[in-house]
């Protein structure tokens, strides 16, 4: 995770880099403790259900804060790179939300069938939690 000053260039001036760190930093903080979230939840092999809204509550907070920077990249002196890497880390978290919350469903509908946690599929293991 990078920390939320390295996310601004240096180039902006202090009044400005101050109002941009204020503006992002509880968003970035907002997104590092719903990841947190899904990491404890995948420790305890939290069920199906549990973990498609755990991790729909972390894409949320990661598409606020693309949305900021997108709006705010100039201003801040936010790089296409960093944004570039914001937008792929949320498509992992999408492909894996939609996965996840397709097994939520699916063992909703088999009420009393046993089901394995999805935090065991390797996919989630890789991603950028």
């Amino acid at each position: 995770s990078m920390p939320a000053a390295s996310v601004l260039a240096q180039d902006a001036s202090p009044e400005r880099q101050r109002a941009c760190l204020e503006g992002f930093t509880p968003l970035r903080a907002d997104a590092e403790n719903k990841g947190k979230l899904i990491r404890a939840a995948s420790e305890r092999h939290a069920p199906p259900r549990e973990a498609c809204e755990l991790i729909s509550s972390y894409a949320l907070a990661q598409a606020k804060m693309i949305k900021y920077v997108e709006a705010n990249a100039g201003e801040c002196s936010i790089s296409a790179s960093v944004l570039e890497q914001f937008k792929s880390g949320y498509q992992r978290t999408d492909e894996l939300r939609i996965k996840v919350c397709a097994k939520a469903e699916q063992s909703g509908r088999l009420e009393g069938a046993p089901t394995r946690s999805d935090f065991g599929d390797p996919a989630f293991r890789r991603s950028a939690f």
